[in-house]
């Protein structure tokens, strides 16, 4: 099992810093997003931001450590159903008694979202994340570097106290979190915007085998949710046709009379702009090599809805 595959097990054991902060933000899919996570082994997409800032984080780790004398790496702590994963902490000691407070690595392109260097002004879900980190390290303080891709680049300071009636909300939030939607497994209530986050997620979802397996649901509080469906669909269809039909009927218009644009009345027009792009030519590869072709073939799947 490869790192990554490794953490993202371990995370299921239970709630991260980042999932608190989506539970009580909303951002990134929400609380029912998480929830996928933990249930289902879903895992979110990695981003192209993401992406970056994981390649950046020996970057912000190397001026961590030229910033802070002793930063370490090996501590995850734990305080109940919350776990949190560390991107470093910094050590104190003072009269023999040695201490961690949580140092959060942070990139970004947006200046806006971020106060001045050395504030406490950050996100309000980094906010929220940091907060988390502070309850499970029993700090009373967390730091913030963050990497700032604006114009060039700069590194930004933060430093944030920690908040006691937010920790205690947060654990709150996790215990109830955890009861409801883990121990008894009752999904999160979603919102379309989360549904619509979550679609990428629930595409990797594979249906079981024949023979059927049927679940019979409360027609009083499924039956819309099935119509509505059926209905999106169906004009879904429609609407590709139409859109089809409408975009042929306006080129044979244009090519009838040899022109770029069309217009009827003084407010309604369309265009017509020709559009180049360099694509691969299958079907060539497929008749002069097909012995690669074969080779480089692979399946895919994926679920479609059949309706009664």
């Amino acid at each position: 099992m490869d790192d990554r595959r490794q953490w993202l097990e371990e995370r299921r054991k239970g709630l991260g810093a980042t999932d608190i902060a989506r539970i009580i933000t909303g951002a990134y899919g929400g609380s029912y997003a998480v929830y996928l996570e933990k249930t289902q082994g879903a895992e979110s997409d990695e981003t192209e931001p993401m992406r970056i800032g994981t390649l950046l984080e020996p970057v912000l780790m190397e001026e961590a450590k030229r910033r802070w004398e002793h930063v370490s790496l090996s501590w995850r702590p734990q305080r109940g159903i919350i776990c949190v994963t560390l991107d470093a902490s910094i050590v104190f000691a003072e009269a023999q008694r040695g201490w961690h407070e949580p140092l959060d690595f942070k990139t970004s392109g947006d200046i806006d979202e971020w106060g001045d260097d050395g504030t406490d002004q950050v996100p309000q879900y980094v906010w929220t994340q940091l907060q988390t980190q502070i309850l499970c390290c029993e700090a009373q303080r967390g730091h913030m570097l963050l990497l700032l891709a604006h114009r060039g680049f700069a590194f930004r300071q933060y430093e944030i106290p920690r908040d006691d009636e937010m920790c205690e909300l947060i654990e709150q939030v996790a215990a109830k979190w955890w009861q409801d939607h883990i121990v008894e497994g009752k999904p999160p209530e979603a919102t379309e915007d989360d549904y619509e986050s979550a679609a990428p997620m629930l595409a990797r979802w594979r249906p079981p085998n024949d023979p059927p397996i049927v679940k019979r649901l409360p027609p009083r509080e499924y039956g819309r949710l099935l119509r509505d469906a059926r209905d999106a669909y169906a004009t879904r269809r429609f609407a590709d046709r139409a859109a089809t039909v409408a975009k042929a009927r306006l080129t044979a218009l244009a090519a009838q009379h040899n022109c770029n644009r069309i217009e009827a009345g003084s407010n309604t027009g369309v265009s017509f702009k020709s559009q180049k792009r360099r694509h691969f030519d299958v079907d060539r590869l497929k008749r002069e090599q097909p012995d690669v072709y074969e080779s480089y073939l692979v399946e895919t799947e994926h679920v479609e809805l059949d309706w009664d």
